[in-house]
C-alpha cells in the first residue's frame, strides 16, 4: 500500500542483517560477512545462559561476544530458562 502522494512507506533503505545458522555462523564468518558484504547489524547464534550457575554465560560463548571489534553492531541472542538469570546474564 502506498500512500496518496506517491511516497514510500519506508523513509529509509531496508536494513541488511546477517542471521545465525546454528552451527555455521561463527565469528570468522561474521567476520568476513562484516568485511565483504557490510551488513548493517549481525547476530550471534543462541547463547545459552544457565539458571543453576554462578557463571551464567560459558567462557567460549564470551570470548566471541567480547572480541567483536567491528563497527557493525552485534546482537547477542540469549536462550535459557528464568527472567532473572537471562536480565543478569545480559
Amino acid at each position: 500500500m502506498k500512500p496518496k502522494n506517491g511516497s514510500s512507506l519506508f523513509h529509509v533503505a531496508p536494513l541488511l542483517m546477517l542471521a545465525p545458522m546454528q552451527g555455521l555462523t561463527n565469528q570468522v564468518l561474521r567476520q568476513w560477512f562484516i568485511d565483504h558484504v557490510a551488513p548493517d547489524l549481525v547476530f550471534t547464534e543462541f547463547i545459552r545462559v544457565q539458571a543453576r550457575s554462578r557463571k551464567r554465560v560459558s567462557r567460549k560463548d564470551l570470548a566471541a561476544v567480547n572480541d567483536h571489534a567491528a563497527e557493525t553492531p552485534l546482537v547477542v541472542q540469549m536462550i535459557g530458562h528464568g527472567a532473572e538469570s537471562l536480565c543478569e546474564a545480559a
